[in-house]
């Protein structure tokens, strides 16, 4: 998924990742579709600050099975999904079947404090 423009890529690149200002987690998305991808994999993925791109092998994998076009999805992810100031993280998606057009919302939970 890209942060900074529309689409997608099939691999982890410039456009797909999201400069953490603080520590924290990704607690939940929300995810809805035109079509109806059925069986759909979500990845958060993480690298370290210094990695210029995320790695493939997401950190923390979400499984939902999304069959009504839209409808909203909420996801919730493990404290496997979380990361440090710096560190870049992205999401993958991977559906079964055709996915439309799909929107997401990514709830971040971050600590100013530390």
């Amino acid at each position: 998924i890209r942060f900074n423009a529309a689409g997608s890529n099939g691999t982890p690149s410039v456009n797909n990742k999201f400069v953490a200002p603080s520590p924290g987690s990704l607690s939940f998305i929300m995810i809805r579709s035109t079509g109806t991808p059925g069986q759909t994999e979500i990845g958060f993925h993480r690298s370290t600050d210094g990695t210029t791109d995320l790695g493939t092998t997401p950190v923390d994998t979400q499984n939902i099975v999304m069959n009504n076009a839209d409808i909203a999805y909420k996801v919730m992810f493990t404290q496997a999904a979380n990361f440090g100031t710096g560190d870049i993280v992205g999401l993958s998606v991977n559906p079964a079947a055709n996915h439309g057009n799909v929107d997401i919302t990514l709830v971040f939970e971050l600590d100013f404090t530390m």
